[in-house]
């Protein structure tokens, strides 16, 4: 019963949210139906736009959400990540490039400057290799 309760209450409030745009903006006129669907993208669109700044979304995720964002007419900041593709085809454990061959460390680590896979030896804790480290 109580979930009824909480239905009931966001429709009174949709209707009553309504009654007050209508009452406030007499020289519009706006349909109940057009004004729930703006009333929802007003409410989605930020929850939308923090997800799309997550780094690990998926580029189909990604693309149907600015298809979305730009359907409702949100200005889109074009927020291309430098790094390329090239961070997508990286293997998952590589070989340190600083360490020498006969060890043969492998490492999931990568520098984030550089792209290219560093063991805990060579890198700071905000992997980055040692030769990134000493040219910035």
């Amino acid at each position: 019963m109580a979930n009824y309760n909480i239905l009931f209450d966001v429709e009174y409030i949709r209707i009553n949210s309504h009654v007050l745009y209508c009452a406030s903006n007499p020289q519009k006129r706006i349909s109940r139906y057009k004004f729930l669907e703006e009333l929802g993208y007003a409410l989605v669109t930020p929850h939308v736009m923090n997800r799309r700044s997550m780094t690990n979304l998926s580029k189909e995720l990604k693309d149907m959400i600015d298809k979305f964002l730009r359907e409702v007419g949100v200005e889109l900041p074009d927020d291309q990540p430098a790094q390329g593709p090239s961070q997508n085809k990286r293997p998952k454990k590589s070989r340190c490039h600083l360490c020498p061959r006969l060890k043969d460390s492998n490492t999931p680590r990568v520098c984030s400057k550089c792209m290219k896979n560093v063991c805990r030896n060579h890198s700071v804790d905000v992997k980055v290799c040692a030769k990134c480290q000493e040219k910035y």
